[in-house]
């Protein structure tokens, strides 16, 4: 059978001549490797590529995924049980997120980000849930979020494992308000690496964020666009998941012609899932 984002349709007949796989007239792959535990296989290019590794398949039997990602280090524990969530060894939650936020959040008039983390056991139970520092919330505000990530209780799905693992998984919810439209993101954040955690600041680095910040406005808005990127630029440094400070950033490049940093920071804001940020780097960026 041959599948299409998951959807299986016709049958297709294959053929395995030597180390060669060919599955209809579609493709060819030659095979790298292949036990009861791992196969590896790479596309027959019609023309030669300049890396063999582009196009390359890892298919991994689910009781070895564990110890093989373990031993690539591709996984990171926190603690003896706890695993940080990750592209490679992850829970997976088969809803929409974000529709369930828009329905609790159906109306708002401020632009501002939260983040946090939050535990699933190997139940797929939430647990822990906890927000940054750099998180103004509101007690009932906070209620709402906790109550919105706990309806997902039970409903995970858990690769397999040797043992009773957790997941501590790390997010961003960003709340975007324009003129009458507004809206709510909700990211999971990866954690790829020790190096790309999303870094806990302290009461008075976010005061000192906030306040680079809103200094970087008061430029911003009398057309000073090189003193306004300077202290947006020293706001990420100590925030660097301070979403708004990104979008401004690059309204000031746009402004001062450097179009190439713009798209920068609008594909830095697209990789943390912000959607407004794709399309304006699709817009402005794709030719």
């Amino acid at each position: 059978m041959i599948s299409i984002n998951n959807q299986f349709v016709n049958e297709v007949n294959y053929n395995l001549i030597g180390n060669v796989l060919s599955i209809g007239e579609f493709v060819k792959y030659k095979i790298d490797s292949v036990n009861s535990e791992l196969l590896v296989l790479t596309t027959v290019a019609k023309k030669e590529l300049p890396d063999d590794k582009i196009n390359r398949y890892y298919f991994v039997n689910n009781h070895f995924l564990f110890n093989y990602l373990n031993k690539e280090k591709k996984i990171f524990f926190g603690i003896d049980s706890l695993i940080e969530y990750n592209s490679f060894f992850s829970p997976t939650y088969y809803a929409d997120f974000n529709k369930l936020f828009n329905t609790v959040f159906n109306s708002h008039s401020e632009n501002k980000s939260i983040s946090g983390r939050f535990i699933i056991n190997f139940k797929g139970e939430i647990k822990n849930i906890e927000f940054d520092l750099n998180s103004h919330l509101s007690k009932e505000d906070a209620e709402k979020i906790k109550g919105v990530i706990n309806s997902t209780s039970g409903n995970w799905s858990l690769p397999e494992s040797p043992n009773s693992l957790n997941f501590q998984i790390y997010f961003v919810l960003s709340f975007s308000f324009i003129q009458s439209f507004s809206g709510v993101c909700f990211i999971l954040v990866q954690i790829d690496s020790d190096e790309t955690k999303i870094k806990s600041i302290t009461f008075s680095e976010l005061s000192q964020a906030d306040a680079y910040f809103n200094r970087a406005m008061t430029f911003l808005k009398h057309k000073k666009y090189d003193k306004a990127i300077l202290q947006f630029n020293k706001c990420i440094e100590i925030d660097e998941i301070y979403l708004d400070a990104y979008y401004n950033l690059a309204i000031c490049y746009y402004q001062l012609n450097l179009k190439d940093k713009a798209c920068e920071t609008w594909l830095k804001l697209k990789n943390f899932g912000q959607k407004r940020a794709e399309n304006l780097y699709n817009q402005n960026c794709q030719n």
